[in-house]
């Protein structure tokens, strides 16, 4: 789900003029692990959820089955061909 995270800031997005369509969108920094399963690294993350989330039916009562979550992964390449990554909030 989420791993050792560092939360750094949650917004209300409204979604069009239903209030009930509206999301909530998470920044946070995670600690994962890379392929070897060896070294981890923190990323910046970005999560969404619906808050009229009330989950699913059958396993899913009482779990999200709305929850998104991404990576952040900004970059600029300069006029040399060096790419600049901003992903750290």
């Amino acid at each position: 789900f989420i791993s050792e995270p560092i939360f750094v800031d949650a917004h209300v997005i409204p979604d069009g003029t239903d209030p009930n369509d509206a999301k909530i969108y998470f920044f946070f920094k995670e600690r994962l692990t890379d392929n070897s399963g060896s070294t981890k690294q923190i990323h910046s993350m970005i999560a969404r959820i619906c808050p009229n989330d009330t989950g699913g039916q059958r396993s899913l009562v009482n779990k999200w089955t709305t929850f998104l979550k991404a990576r952040l992964v900004c970059s600029v390449m300069d006029e040399d061909g060096t790419e600049t990554y901003f992903d750290e909030l």
